[in-house]
């Protein structure tokens, strides 16, 4: 917080004045339109401020971020890191565009709080380190909502990772069942799209279809539900131009959406996915271009563990031995031998 002379006495005796002007429309304003004028009025803003900015920062970023807008929701939402609430709202929006940089350090001078567990737990879990997620996820109360539905999806993802299938199974049963009861569509929806790989029984294309169409409407979760049908899709494969056009339309649909929200970490996993299908069609040119383009969408995401990935793919896709087995060493390391194969696309459901 930063004003020289009280805001008050500059408003009285300058009230031309331009951020004076906005200090005061902020501070009539209703939550849902003040942003803008708090933003505009930062140099003067005062300890008791402070809550009406918080509401005002929270509803602007929560708009942005529901639209999918989610670079504009951390904007705005780092202009006033006041709060271990502020904190954690900006570090789980981080998290669900895979921009999992300074979060740790940024939490962790939050007091402890569900919130935060889910956080860590969520942030563990993507950079491979299973026992510490579940150490968080231990800590989690069952709720039968909201909290609920994100414990038992980290447990399922992290099963997925370590191959225990039938377990994963049950906990995104789970999980999908809260978040309904929470009435979190959107995480339903994602859950379901990862389930229904996993089971992989009945009309799997006729139920990937609803699942995507009900998706649009939530921006977050939609570019990975639409990779999920691409990758089941790819999965079983024949050799029909249309199915073939079709299923690259999917994959080129979601590298859209994903870019869309500034997801770089899902841009070249969808990347790595698409290469991956070309490679085993034996279409080379095409796959290489793709890996290509993934590993500098991975560079630009700092996530170490999908630049190895793709380097592993690269290497396998070149022949060259040394370096698939180097990568594939390094992978087996970070305890995901799950997607150490020789081509990782197509094995498990993008999370």
């Amino acid at each position: 917080m930063r004003a020289s002379t009280p805001a008050q006495h500059l408003l009285d005796t300058h009230p031309l004045d331009t951020a004076l002007t906005h200090l005061h429309l902020a501070r009539h304003h209703p939550t849902e339109t003040a942003w803008p004028h708090w933003l505009r009025a930062r140099d003067l803003w005062e300890p008791s401020d402070q809550e009406s900015i918080e509401n005002a920062a929270l509803f602007t970023a929560a708009k942005y971020y529901d639209n999918g807008n989610v670079n504009k929701a951390v904007k705005v939402l780092e202009n006033c890191l006041f709060s271990d609430e502020l904190r954690l709202v900006v570090s789980e929006y981080n998290l669900s565009i895979g921009a999992i940089e300074k979060i740790e350090a940024r939490v962790s001078c939050c007091a402890d709080s569900v919130r935060k567990f889910i956080v860590l737990a969520d942030l563990k879990y993507r950079i491979g380190l299973y026992d510490e997620a579940k150490l968080y996820i231990s800590r989690l109360p069952n709720d039968k909502g909201m909290v609920s539905g994100w414990k038992n999806m980290l447990v399922a993802h992290i099963s997925m990772r370590e191959y225990k299938l039938d377990i994963a199974k049950n906990y995104y049963s789970y999980a999908i069942s809260y978040f309904n009861a929470s009435k979190n569509t959107g995480m339903s929806l994602l859950c379901e799209s990862i389930l229904l790989r996993i089971e992989d029984n009945g009309d799997v294309r006729r139920k990937y279809s609803g699942i995507v169409e009900k998706s649009i409407h939530f921006p977050i979760q939609h570019p990975t539900i639409v990779l999920n049908n691409a990758e089941w899709l790819a999965s079983k494969y024949e050799e029909q131009t249309v199915e073939k056009e079709y299923i690259v339309n999917l994959y080129d649909c979601a590298i859209s959406k994903f870019d869309d929200i500034g997801h770089m970490t899902g841009v070249a996993s969808a990347l790595n996915s698409k290469g991956a299908f070309f490679h085993m069609r034996r279409m080379f040119s095409l796959a290489g271009k793709c890996y290509e383009d993934s590993l500098e969408f991975a560079s630009r995401a700092s996530n170490l563990r999908l630049q190895t990935i793709i380097r592993a793919n690269i290497a396998e896709l070149s022949n060259d031995e040394r370096e698939f087995k180097k990568t594939i060493d390094f992978l087996k390391h970070d305890s995901d031998n799950i997607l150490s194969s020789v081509i990782v696309s197509n094995k498990l459901p993008s999370q």
